[in-house]
């Protein structure tokens, strides 16, 4: 049986659109839980040095990346790569 490093407490860290809280962080890997309140949304971002991968667990998300904007379900999941 394999054991994954989590953070010990996890702190939920209030934000305008909801919250974020990060659930386990290993050298070159960062897993965060967010919350996206219905009818909010989080800024357009672009990270130089690294990629994310996101899977919509509840409800349903529109996702802007780059000059397309998808429509994911629960289930969905979508790879950012580097400067996107």
């Amino acid at each position: 049986m394999t054991t994954h490093p989590r953070t010990e407490t996890v702190e939920r860290t209030p934000r305008p659109w909801g919250w974020y809280e990060t659930v386990a962080h290993v050298a070159g890997y960062k897993v965060k839980r967010i919350r996206v309140d219905p009818g909010r949304q989080i800024s357009l971002q672009k990270h130089l040095q690294r990629a994310e991968h996101w899977v919509v667990v509840l409800g349903l998300a529109h996702i802007t990346v780059g000059a397309q904007v998808l429509t994911l379900p629960v289930g969905g999941h979508v790879d950012i790569g580097v400067g996107a």
